[in-house]
């Protein structure tokens, strides 16, 4: 697999310079607006740069609103989201970082996933869009690249806070059944590709046959049924998720993660590699700031003149406290 940031420190990175978030790299994986940031607590985040449709402000408030909404939900299914503004005309966000491949990617690099990962991402998607459900949000934007295939289980990072209708953020739907239907159709898409390796169509009847796909038997009608064209005839979440596992139970499925294996072994390494580079990335940051606060003023004043910082920018002050704590970290050190 790729390479899954690019450090290179190109013009398009200082975009978001008006966010509290420093810049570390882009995420190669993801559109030419996301990239790795590090917040002030030295926790790593995901800033997305968005084009929001319509009225910028209503926008604002819409994904403000969304963003509260799912981080008040609190499900470790769900990636945390920390922030919403604008930045020169553009909206942002910012989330929690999840070390990890997406199920697009996994399924790319490596091919179908195995039968217990199938089932894993299955209860990890009806979690997560029930919570969704309970928020009174919609999780049917969700593509492959939107779920990330964490250590522990699958994790939603994006659920499209640019897609949300309601003026407040939650679902402006007239039929909440038809709606919930819309959400089992898009898990069934996405369990129909970590399968077979091949995205769900019109032709996706064939993941009856138990000579297709890497699919639990139990599961494989419910994968069907879900991708009719009749909302009414496709199944319910809590019969997909009775089909992912009969003793399924919400609550117990963090613990039952971490006692059984479900990723594959290169799915796994991938994750220790993007650990691993995070940890380079963030080190790189704390001794480009070291330098920086120690060079002589006349030097320290020189920028390339692509990177224009303003005086009262809060990614100036952030990185004036980067400095000043690693400064404070070395000295410490010293002093042993």
């Amino acid at each position: 697999m790729g390479r899954a940031f690019d450090s290179e420190f190109a013009d398009e990175l200082w975009r978001f310079g008006g966010t509290p978030y420093q810049p570390l790299a882009r995420i190669t994986s993801g559109s030419g607006d996301t990239f790795l940031g590090l917040a002030r607590d030295g926790r790593p985040t995901v800033v997305k740069l968005h084009r929001p449709a319509g009225a910028a402000d209503v926008a604002l408030i819409r994904m403000q609103s969304a963003a509260e909404l799912i981080s008040a939900l609190g499900s470790p299914r769900i990636a945390r989201h920390l922030a919403v503004g604008e930045v020169r005309g553009l909206a942002w966000t910012a989330a929690e970082y999840v070390p990890g491949p997406s199920l697009q990617e996994a399924v790319d690099g490596y091919g179908p996933l195995s039968q217990e990962g199938v089932r894993h991402l299955a209860r990890g998607l009806v979690e997560a869009f029930s919570a969704l459900r309970d928020a009174g949000l919609t999780g049917r934007g969700v593509t492959a690249r939107d779920v990330v295939l964490g250590r522990i289980g699958p994790i939603v990072v994006d659920v499209g806070l640019t897609r949300i209708e309601g003026a407040d953020g939650r679902i402006e739907s007239a039929d909440e059944a038809e709606s919930t239907a819309e959400d089992v159709r898009a898990i069934g898409a996405l369990l129909y590709l970590a399968a077979t390796g091949r995205p769900a169509s019109s032709a996706s009847g064939d993941i009856l046959s138990p000579a297709v796909g890497n699919c639990p038997n139990a599961l494989r009608e419910a994968i069907e049924s879900s991708q009719r064209v009749r909302p009414a005839a496709r199944p319910s979440l809590e019969q997909l998720a009775r089909a992912a596992d009969e003793t399924w139970v919400p609550a117990s499925l963090a613990t039952k993660w971490l006692a059984e294996p479900w990723q594959s072994a290169d799915v796994l390494r991938e994750i220790d590699d993007r650990a691993n580079e995070l940890a380079r990335l963030r080190s790189r940051a704390i001794e480009r700031a070291i330098l920086a606060a120690a060079a002589p003023p006349s030097l320290s004043a020189r920028r390339s003149p692509a990177v224009r910082w303003e005086k009262n920018e809060p990614a100036v002050r952030n990185r004036r406290w980067l400095a000043g704590a690693a400064v404070r970290a070395l000295w410490s050190r010293r002093g042993r």
